[in-house]
């Protein structure tokens, strides 16, 4: 599920929040949505977009009671996850 999904799911969570005054969202982000990644520009261009779309809409509702936050995680363990499994790859 890349921006499509997440663009979705807000667009019906925060109607709904609205109503019913106040929640919380957390978009399933990913370590690439805040670094850049070679010889991966699409998958980089759509987590950066999650980011992106996640603060704007953070910014957009704090005042309704709706805060929405992006749990991503931690860079330095997925940038190892991915080298060893580079190397693994390798043999």
């Amino acid at each position: 599920m890349h921006l499509d999904g997440v663009f979705f799911a807000m667009r019906y969570e925060i109607a709904e929040m609205l109503t019913s005054g106040g929640g919380a969202i957390v978009n399933s982000g990913s370590a690439e949505g805040h670094t850049v990644l070679r010889k991966n520009a699409a998958s980089t261009a759509s987590k950066h977009a999650i980011a992106g779309s996640t603060d704007a809409a953070a910014r957009d509702y704090s005042d309704k009671r709706i805060r929405i936050n992006d749990g991503a995680p931690d860079g330095y363990h997925a940038m190892n996850e991915r080298a060893r499994i580079r190397v693994l790859m390798t043999f």
